[in-house]
């Protein structure tokens, strides 16, 4: 989930974790929950 850190520290390093399977060769289809605007343009800006 592309989501504040501060709320749900669980998921601060989303971003740092799309950025990494996006370097791997792999058969799998990544997507994430997008809750704002914001968490929209994180999400864009590490390809999802």
């Amino acid at each position: 989930s592309f989501v504040r850190g501060d709320k749900v520290p669980q998921m601060a390093d989303t971003d740092d974790l799309f950025r990494i399977l996006a370097k791997e060769p792999h058969r799998a289809l990544l997507s994430g929950l997008v809750l704002n605007e914001k968490g929209l343009e994180r999400a864009l800006e590490v390809g999802v």
